[in-house]
């Protein structure tokens, strides 16, 4: 039996008919099943504990999702994205053996439906706009604009709506 004593957890060997019990510390275990026993047991009463209080598990299911913070997750995952995107295409354009004409006549070749490629455009084109969209926000936020919550969410609502707007323009554009 396992018991807290203040500093350490200790396990407690049964009684015997001459001695009293024996506190060994749980460093001192040197059986290593009883110490994942340990550890388990432990983890298992607190998370029934959090349960049995109501308590969530998560902080994303204490507090509701708010346009600014996803706003500003967006703009860096869109950031981190095209980073690594450019990257890996400056790097597979230096070791593709071809050019870059040679592979959109490729795709082009397909024969696709149009709607495929103008997904895919859009696709591309979204995260550029909107991490421009959020920059200009941001510009406009260090000059000391926009910080009334009403003004927060209506800069927030107008990067969203012409992101997608824009990225739709660029998409339309055709390859020539």
């Amino acid at each position: 039996m396992l018991m807290y004593t203040g500093c350490f957890y200790c396990r407690i060997a049964p009684a015997t008919t001459t001695s009293a019990p024996s506190k060994v510390p749980l460093y001192a275990l040197e059986d290593k099943k009883e110490k994942e026993e340990f550890y388990e047991f432990q983890n298992e009463t607190f998370w029934n504990k959090q349960y049995a209080l109501g308590r969530p598990r998560s902080p994303f299911w204490i507090y509701d999702p708010q346009l600014t913070a996803i706003l500003s997750i967006t703009h860096r995952a869109t950031g981190a994205i095209m980073m690594c995107s450019i990257a890996t295409f400056a790097v597979g354009m230096n070791v593709l053996p071809h050019d870059f004409m040679f592979y959109v006549d490729w795709v082009k070749g397909l024969e696709l439906p149009w709607w495929v490629y103008y997904a895919g455009k859009a696709t591309i084109a979204w995260p550029l706009m909107y991490h421009l969209g959020n920059g200009v926000r941001h510009l406009f936020w260090d000059m000391g604009y926009g910080f009334e919550m009403r003004n927060l969410y209506r800069s927030g609502y107008a990067v969203c709506l012409w992101s997608v707007v824009a990225a739709w323009g660029l998409a339309a554009i055709p390859i020539s």
